[in-house]
């Protein structure tokens, strides 16, 4: 069985409730499987849910540049109203449509969050991002599910519904061990550490995991540096290797 991959259909257009950044370049889809389906975020519906479930756990952001979050007003405003309006950036609820109690208002558990980046059409390109598994929902498959499924809308033909991209590509703090291996497991391959990539703004306040090495003369003493690592699936990639074994995932 081919994972589904029907157009968005909602009480209303996602575009009108701030799901789809103006401009963005690829046509926005659902994505499914018989567990798990990627929804476009939209605040009205999901923001809530989504903060008075992770809240309790700052941990889920020790490697990103931006969170822990106070409130989901800091959230909306600091974080996914940015991203909303990004129009490389595409974010996506993800709910478990098998764990029950569902969480309120939506068709399944809300499992967490995760974002199709930095898109660029002209290249035939994108990046998997801001992928935040809940805690409870870690370790399960949920997080192979929906990066094959985002796997395979990048990849397959257009006539399939796919977007028939050329790369996508995973950027990961260096020190992110489990990011790094989910990657690595669903067809990644490391193309190199960019050193100092990013800094983390008041990262030791936060609690942010930094790389180690003492900044520049003149640096804010609470900002920490990050080293990423880059990895990427080609298309090539995904033909010859990658496809058959991300479908046989997907259809367990």
């Amino acid at each position: 069985m081919t994972p589904n991959l029907s157009p968005v259909r909602m009480d209303s257009d996602p575009a009108d409730d701030g799901a789809v950044p103006p401009n963005f370049g690829y046509p926005i889809h659902d994505l499914s499987n018989k567990r798990i389906r990627l929804t476009p975020f939209i605040p009205s519906v999901h923001l809530a849910a989504y903060f008075a479930l992770s809240s309790p756990h700052p941990e889920l952001y020790t490697h990103t540049t931006f969170g822990p979050f106070a409130s989901a007003q800091a959230l909306l405003d600091d974080f996914v109203s940015k991203k909303l309006q990004d129009p490389t950036t595409i974010m996506f609820a993800i709910i478990d449509q098998t764990r029950h109690p569902p969480t309120e208002g939506l068709d399944g558990a809300l499992a967490g969050i995760v974002g199709y980046l930095e898109s660029v059409p002209a290249h035939l390109s994108t990046e998997i991002g801001f992928i935040f598994i809940l805690p409870s929902f870690q370790k399960t498959g949920v997080a192979s599910t929906v990066v094959g499924l985002m796997l395979q809308h990048a990849f397959e033909p257009r006539e399939r519904g796919g977007l028939a991209l050329r790369r996508v590509q995973w950027q990961t703090n260096s020190l992110n061990s489990a990011s790094r291996r989910l990657a690595e497991r669903m067809g990644f391959q490391m193309e190199g550490i960019l050193r100092w990539q990013r800094i983390f703004p008041g990262g030791r306040r936060k609690g942010k995991m930094g790389n180690g090495r003492e900044p520049p003369v003149g640096s804010d003493g609470d900002d920490l540096g990050r080293d990423t690592v880059m990895l990427a699936i080609c298309c090539d990639d995904w033909k010859l290797r990658e496809r058959d074994r991300v479908l046989s995932l997907l259809n367990r």
